[in-house]
């Protein structure tokens, strides 16, 4: 056996991330967090060097919150993977200040000749032919979405007939989930009004942007994912943290109250950050929260009483929280835990960036139908986690190249079952030993 298939790595990251542990999770921490330790010097960090893209944030075609979000940190793997055409790199050498004094923070890496650059120079190619005919389809999803659930909960409280009123709440709970979802398919490109949908259920669009675009889409499963440390103390997926058997059964017993609580605890995250954070911040589209249950009021046939108002909340309340469980379902079980996939602690084989996102997510089955399915249910996980903002739709367009390289690099394209994804995640939240390669 040669040297290199001995070596094993068990973390991306050199320095346990700042202000991980503290009790309040917010986006605007993880990102003064990630000031702290990416040895970015007040700049905008790609690989060894830093570049000043003060000048650029206005003109950044992707939109400028890219750009404002990410000042002061270490933007390798989100320029790498947001960013496939050379393009991009040829107009970065316009900002170049200096090569950085300290290392990265980050150990992912980027050879020319590994399975990450081989697949993107691949992609690239094969961009510009791609049929982009379906594109229409992943926006009529989300519009059809978005009406629905509007128009739902309107019925929710114009509707007279109890079975009537039920069915209204269920439709637009479950058009809440769906809009959630599909929303994060555009909040992944640039800017539009589609990504401000998700601020209807309470999601902030930035938010989102963070989390999940910034954080757990880059460092998935590791101690830089915010999509993990946001769920702590309730559930603990990574195994190299101690936990007593009492605390795992707490997990088991609380999954359905923080899968219905997660809309409001975004909310509530949102703003308790913003108070304990030096960034503040509010922005006018936080407004967006009011819409719907504005509707409900103007078109509800409902008059100024406080018995009409509570009723709206009350309804309101159900939808979201509805809305959220079915959400968490679909998103806690997308294909990130279980005893086969990578965690912090767990040794893998590579420090590729494409080989550890591969070893940190698993493509569900029955979710690479149709665009409707793929944009509200994360299908083709894995590419898209790879690409993260080529639109849902492009990607089976995508997948021979990916199965060409993954067996030219003998890797294993996993595809679970939703039913199997949530089974191996309650599996995970009770693991407490890594996985060895041996």
């Amino acid at each position: 056996m040669d040297l290199k298939s001995k070596i094993k790595y068990t973390t991306i990251v050199n320095k346990y991330p700042s202000f991980r542990d503290e009790s309040i999770k917010s986006c605007w921490r993880w990102l003064e967090g990630r000031q702290e330790d990416d040895n970015a010097e007040g700049y905008w960090r790609v690989h060894d060097k830093l570049y000043n893209l003060s000048d650029f944030i206005k003109n950044h075609p992707g939109g400028s919150e890219w750009i404002a979000l990410s000042k002061g940190t270490d933007i390798t793997e989100a320029f790498e993977s947001y960013h496939i055409l050379p393009k991009a790199s040829n107009l970065l050498n316009k900002f170049y200040v200096k090569d950085a004094d300290s290392p990265r923070n980050y150990k992912l890496t980027y050879d020319d000749n590994g399975f990450y650059r081989t697949l993107k120079r691949r992609v690239a190619e094969k961009l510009p032919l791609l049929d982009k005919g379906d594109l229409w389809k992943s926006k009529f999803c989300l519009d059809a979405i978005v009406c629905g659930f509007l128009i739902s909960s309107i019925m929710a409280i114009r509707a007279e007939w109890m079975v009537l009123k039920i069915f209204s709440i269920l439709v637009a709970s479950q058009c809440a989930a769906w809009m959630n979802a599909a929303s994060h398919n555009f909040n992944h490109q640039r800017d539009s009004w589609r990504m401000y949908t998700a601020n209807f259920i309470l999601i902030g669009w930035r938010d989102w942007r963070v989390f999940h675009g910034m954080s757990h889409h880059l460092y998935p499963n590791s101690y830089t994912d915010l999509e993990i440390s946001a769920y702590e103390p309730h559930f603990h997926w990574i195994p190299v943290q101690p936990r007593s058997s009492l605390q795992i059964i707490i997990s088991y017993v609380l999954t359905p109250l923080v899968y219905m609580l997660l809309f409001h605890s975004s909310l509530f995250s949102r703003y308790s950050g913003f108070i304990l954070a030096k960034t503040k911040r509010i922005h006018y589209d936080e407004l967006l929260i009011l819409v719907p249950p504005a509707l409900m009021f103007i078109f509800g046939n409902s008059s100024i009483t406080i018995s009409n108002i509570t009723t709206i909340i009350y309804v309101w309340g159900i939808i979201l929280m509805t809305g959220s469980f079915l959400y968490s379902l679909m998103a806690v079980n997308a294909g990130h835990h279980g005893y086969s996939i990578v965690h912090e602690g767990d040794e893998f084989k590579s420090l590729d960036f494409g080989i550890y996102q591969m070893a940190a997510t698993v493509d569900r089955k029955e979710a690479n139908h149709s665009v409707a399915v793929s944009i509200t249910h994360f299908g083709d996980h894995t590419l898209h986690h790879l690409f993260p903002s080529l639109d849902h739709a492009l990607l089976p367009q995508l997948r021979e190249i990916l199965y060409e390289t993954c067996k030219e690099f003998d890797l294993e394209l996993r595809k679970w079952t939703l039913l199997h994804a949530a089974v191996e995640q309650f599996k995970q939240l009770a693991r407490t030993k890594v996985t060895t390669l041996d």
